[in-house]
């Protein structure tokens, strides 16, 4: 069928996928975390730093009880909206905690919900409580009879499949493309066999 075309339609017909692809695929690059610096993170308005341990965890956020606040509101236990992972990064920067792991959280107060950025995580066993109080001063102990309050879900962004739905359809196009033009060759050529 593609040997009505010349080769340099067939050539160009078989790039414009390949063209698609890299104009689409991400950059994959690699990253870690440096541990962030306490005090001016603290310093932020509608900044707050807790200790908990995990209690569950889902897609867009991780619920924790809380054993020691640093900010204002405390709470015994919260819902933290996670990072918006990149899936082009191949990195240690995702977080990703177990129930039962114990970690201290660097967050963001918006909208009603706490939202953590990457790299504002660090597991208990890197820091403790006694080096975020020498940075930050004594933390409160939440009461257990304050309202345990939750956040709304998060806007996780582009899924990481996104660019393959991309990349689908420039083939697509490419593929209708080329049956449109052997159908058109084709009805051209029955006009001039009459």
């Amino acid at each position: 069928m593609l040997r009505l075309f010349p080769l340099k339609v067939r050539l160009a017909v078989a790039l414009v996928p390949i063209i698609g692809i890299a104009a689409v695929a991400p950059v994959t690059s690699i990253a870690s975390c440096v541990p962030p610096q306490l005090r001016p993170f603290a310093d932020e308005p509608g900044t707050v730093v807790f200790a908990g341990t995990v209690r569950k965890t889902n897609a867009l956020q991780v619920a924790l009880d809380v054993q020691v606040w640093w900010g204002v509101d405390p709470r015994p236990a919260v819902a933290v909206q996670r990072p918006a992972i990149d899936p082009t990064v191949i990195s240690s920067t995702d977080w990703d905690p177990k129930p039962g792991e114990q970690w201290v959280v660097l967050a963001r107060q918006h909208a009603g919900a706490l939202h953590t950025g990457v790299c504002e995580q660090m597991p208990a066993t890197a820091v403790s409580v006694g080096e975020v109080e020498s940075s930050l001063g004594p933390g409160v102990v939440p009461s257990a009879t304050e309202p345990a309050t939750g956040g709304a879900t998060a806007d996780p962004g582009l899924p990481g499949w996104a660019p393959f739905v991309g990349v689908g359809l420039l083939a697509g196009l490419a593929v209708a493309a080329v049956v449109a033009l052997n159908r058109r060759r084709r009805d051209v050529g029955a006009v001039d066999a009459r």
